[in-house]
């Protein structure tokens, strides 16, 4: 309770310090590495990610998202699949600073036995710090069988005009976890 109420506190001083100038790019493919780590036991899985959005227009954009992690057990290797894919609505605060929310439709897959499919609902703020830096945060609500509440906070960097390097840490009961790679702007 104390790491939600801290990462809030985060957020909301990241709403309040003025920033550069930036729009902040929702055309974007992002490809990295992925950690998801269940709480109450059990193993972390391992994987690569792929996660995209497109604006249709200034306000509504769609994503869509691509997970395939593994863990090590001791009865073997354990996989997991996760899709997802729906759309979402911005709002501009300012030029600096964007607030969103979003919806999509969510499958996870645990081999050999779990099967699931449910909905994802996220809010979140993202802030450009600068031209190359942007912070964010989100909260979502994933409903399958059990619901979990999941808080990301990150930060991106980018090192030229349409690459970027990012960290993304969740704090939540199946879906913590951190992702870390690159994103591709377009």
């Amino acid at each position: 309770m104390r790491q939600l109420l801290a990462s809030v506190f985060a957020v909301g001083m990241l709403l309040s310090v003025p920033a550069a100038a930036a729009d902040l790019e929702y055309n974007y493919v992002d490809f990295g590495f992925i950690s998801v780590e269940p709480d109450g036991g059990g193993a972390d899985f391992d994987g690569l990610g792929l996660r995209g959005s497109f604006l249709v227009n200034p306000e509504i954009f769609v994503i869509g998202e691509f997970t395939s992690a593994s863990a090590e057990t001791g009865f073997g290797d354990i996989d997991r699949t996760d899709l997802a894919f729906g759309a979402g609505y911005r709002h501009a605060l300012n030029p600096s600073t964007d607030v969103y929310g979003s919806i999509e439709y969510l499958n996870v897959e645990v081999d050999p036995a779990f099967d699931d499919d449910g909905l994802r609902l996220s809010g979140g703020v993202r802030v450009a710090m600068s031209d190359r830096l942007e912070l964010r945060g989100a909260l979502q609500y994933i409903d399958l069988t059990d619901s979990d509440t999941v808080l990301s906070v990150g930060a991106q960097y980018q090192f030229m005009p349409k690459l970027a390097g990012f960290f993304e840490l969740r704090e939540g009961d199946n879906f913590g976890g951190y992702f870390i790679g690159g994103r591709y702007s377009f």
